[in-house]
């Protein structure tokens, strides 16, 4: 049928899992094609990477959508943040990558309240506030 990607002393259904290729179920483990293994690290790679990418493509300068306000500057560092325009007086605030599921959801801490953003990487780039439906925007 295939090559055996794996091999072990566990017992079959300890160490088989279901991945879908195509469409087409298949278990690790028993007989993937080296074909099909490539087709599996491409699409794993592929989400890796367009999760790891969203917060470093949000550095930039942000205004709101709605009447053009400057509001702050997003940095990526060893953290993103948005350090606000001093009018705000505020401290940089933290910017999250949600890990609950959608790729393109990211979460902020302001004030003791949790906010969630979901970011559209189209031009311009923006965020698009769950709790009020405020829209970002970058400007840079």
């Amino acid at each position: 049928m295939g090559n055996v990607c794996c091999s072990d002393d566990r017992p079959a259904s300890a160490r088989t899992k279901t991945v879908e290729i195509e469409h087409e179920p298949q278990k690790v483990g028993d007989s993937l094609t080296a074909e099909d293994d490539l087709k599996v690290a491409a699409l794993v790679s592929r989400e890796d990477a367009r999760s790891a990418s969203l917060l470093p493509r949000l550095a930039g300068s942000w205004s709101r959508k709605e009447d053009g306000m400057r509001l702050g500057v997003i940095k990526h560092g060893h953290d993103t943040e948005m350090h606000w325009l001093p009018i705000f007086k505020s401290p940089p605030t933290r910017i999250f990558q949600d890990d609950a599921g959608d790729s393109q959801i990211v979460k902020m801490d302001l004030s003791g309240k949790h906010y969630f953003g979901k970011v559209s990487l189209e031009q311009p780039v923006s965020i698009t506030w769950d709790e009020d439906g405020e829209v970002w925007e970058m400007c840079n």
